[in-house]
């Protein structure tokens, strides 16, 4: 499944996207998993120049190994984080963007996987800018809400992950 979003400028285009496949002669050691953390359900009043949200998987039902992790706002997104908490409670960073920038799509590949336990879970904090001083706010005098398009908003923690 490739889902492609497009903003609307006015003038027709054309999409050219390409895909490459590389089969391997071996067959795959992991089942790899791409998943995220989501919350549909936020209000960034107008001139909120600090405004959080946060998001919380489900306890991961089997051990697991995180390998990814990609966080995804838009142009009010001002800063993310990934947090693991433990089944005893004890939370550890996994990722913090303290500068995000929507132009810089990235996904952190991990140098060392890192293990989840059973019964652990993924907790997301995004940190939204929608002030007059955010260069890249559309329209600081607007609540923004859930949408696709740039001028609105997303908080989305993806990441990777295989099920040992």
């Amino acid at each position: 499944l490739f889902e492609m979003h497009y903003t609307p400028t006015g003038k027709e285009a054309m999409d050219r996207t390409e895909l490459g496949l590389q089969f391997s002669k071996k067959p795959p050691k992991h089942e790899v998993f791409s998943t995220a953390t989501i919350n549909y359900w936020f209000s960034i009043p107008p001139g909120a120049a600090n405004h959080q949200v946060h998001a919380k998987t489900a306890n991961f039902e089997r051990d697991s190994v995180l390998l990814t992790m990609n966080p995804h706002m838009h142009y009010r997104g001002k800063s993310f984080k990934y947090e693991l908490v433990k089944p005893s409670g004890k939370r550890s960073v996994l990722l913090e963007v303290p500068n995000y920038n929507f132009e810089w799509q990235s996904t952190y590949v991990l140098s060392k996987p890192i293990e989840i336990p059973r019964g652990a879970r993924i907790e997301c904090t995004a940190t939204f800018d929608n002030s007059k001083d955010n260069p890249f706010n559309p329209d600081p005098t607007v609540r923004v809400e859930w949408g696709e398009q740039t001028w609105q908003e997303m908080m989305l923690g993806g990441f990777e992950i295989y099920e040992k």
